[in-house]
């Protein structure tokens, strides 16, 4: 699953059913079976959920935090996710943990940790903590989906002014 989030711990960055098959030490033809099997049940095809082969169209800035040792997901993954961040000017703050397997590094570092998360969303923060006035004004969301009925429209809980 491609996930969105700022902030990415030991990530499934090339998830492929061939890594699956060699990590549960499975014969190779159960690799692509696999596949075939999740695209026929999902709609979707395993495949393109490689950040590195089709990386998103919008590209946030991302913390990216890895630990060497993982053996679930080779920290290699997240060298080569870099690597082409760079070549597409995507902002990834790369930032691997000597010790620890997958998804590890807050146990074997937390206060390196908090701080890397805590610094990487201070510039939100910082967003989020100005006063209303100085934020750009949004209409409320009533009025917003106003137009979107008609005048006097009723709905579930009452009618539309």
């Amino acid at each position: 699953m491609i996930r969105r989030d700022p902030v990415n711990l030991s990530p499934a960055v090339s998830r492929t059913a061939q890594q699956g098959a060699r990590n549960f030490h499975l014969p190779a033809f159960t690799a692509e079976l696999s596949s075939r099997i999740v695209e026929w049940r999902t709609g979707v095809d395993p495949n393109r959920l490689s950040l590195i082969r089709h990386p998103p169209k919008i590209r946030p800035p991302l913390l990216l935090i890895h630990t060497v040792p993982d053996t679930e997901h080779p920290i290699q993954e997240s060298r080569d996710l870099v690597a082409a961040g760079r070549r597409l000017g995507w902002n990834i703050q790369f930032e691997p943990f000597a010790q620890g397997d997958h998804t590890e590094a807050w146990n074997v570092d937390r206060a390196r940790y908090d701080r890397l998360v805590r610094d990487f969303l201070a510039p939100a923060q910082t967003v989020l903590q100005r006063p209303r006035s100085s934020r750009k004004a949004r209409p409320a969301a009533r009025d917003r989906w106003a137009g979107s009925r008609p005048a006097g429209a009723s709905t579930a809980s009452g009618s539309i002014r």
